[in-house]
């Protein structure tokens, strides 16, 4: 089993874990402990997932209850309730339903980070290794239309963002469960720069946008991407010391345009306000 595999089973156990559950069932907890020592990316999961618990479980602990007087009763048994008490009901509700929102935005934003770093990691590694590319052409509309022939993804705003980038060549990558399309583009020093595309539903859309913004920096390389339409970008240095960001600001620039023109979906528009 990898590393990335393992992780995963252990995300699950220890997903469950509660304060003292260590001691009430030991056996449960035994194996994934002691890969916290090994694993440094499991504990540091472990570290933010443990706080998110506290904080939540001191939110729920300060949060007060409002004094209900008791209630009374008609001969008929019908219950009445005043209006101060259903607008108390009323806010508990609200504030109650509150703190559960929260709860689940951020742990949906925690995932979705984690997912984005993952496949920045993944794609690092991939530009840092060794391999060879399905076609070489300098005619982008030619390797979109290999790549799409393929059952990859075309990437239809390349041609804006590489407009001062010589396109190289195409590659269909898989990794894991994602169907990665690999465009190479040289810039004028003659560095390669990697485009990655891949269908946004595998990334949770919009949460996604504004962590692949960063610029982020694996093995030396640089990482940044963004997200547009159904399609989810992430440009990768092939070398230490290939600048991507001569890349990116274009891509910005196009987004920065298309929305002020409201020439986007509503539902891409929300994505692109979250990336700006």
């Amino acid at each position: 089993m990898s590393n990335k595999d393992k992780i995963l089973a252990y995300k699950e156990i220890l997903s469950a874990y509660r304060n003292g559950d260590e001691e009430r069932y030991p056996d449960a907890f035994e194996d994934a402990f002691a890969a916290l020592e090994s694993l440094p990316e499991l504990a540091q999961w472990f570290e933010q997932d443990q706080q998110f618990d506290d904080e939540f479980r001191t939110a729920l602990n300060d949060f007060e209850v409002p004094e209900q007087k008791a209630i009374q009763t008609e001969p008929a048994k019908r219950i009445h309730f005043p209006l101060l008490k259903l607008a108390a009901a009323a806010v508990f509700v609200l504030v109650l339903g509150g703190i559960f929102l929260n709860f689940n935005e951020t742990r949906q934003n925690q995932r979705a980070a984690a997912l984005v770093d993952e496949l920045r990691r993944d794609l690092t590694a991939f530009a840092a290794s060794s391999f060879d590319l399905d076609a070489m052409n300098n005619d982008l509309t030619v390797l979109q239309e290999l790549i799409t022939s393929r059952g990859g993804s075309k990437g239809p705003i390349l041609k804006d963002v590489f407009e001062k980038g010589l396109p190289m060549g195409c590659k269909i990558v898989e990794l894991d469960s994602h169907t990665v399309s690999l465009y190479c583009f040289a810039n004028d020093q003659q560095q390669i720069v990697h485009a990655f595309v891949l269908p946004i539903n595998d990334l949770n859309g919009a949460r996604a946008a504004k962590h692949m913004r960063a610029i982020v920096e694996y093995t030396d390389r640089d990482t940044g991407g963004w997200i547009s339409g159904d399609s989810a970008y992430m440009l990768v240095s092939s070398m230490p010391g290939v600048d991507i960001k001569p890349f990116l600001l274009p891509a910005q620039e196009i987004y920065s345009v298309a929305l002020k023109r409201n020439s986007v979906p509503a539902t891409v528009a929300m994505t692109l306000v979250e990336f700006q």
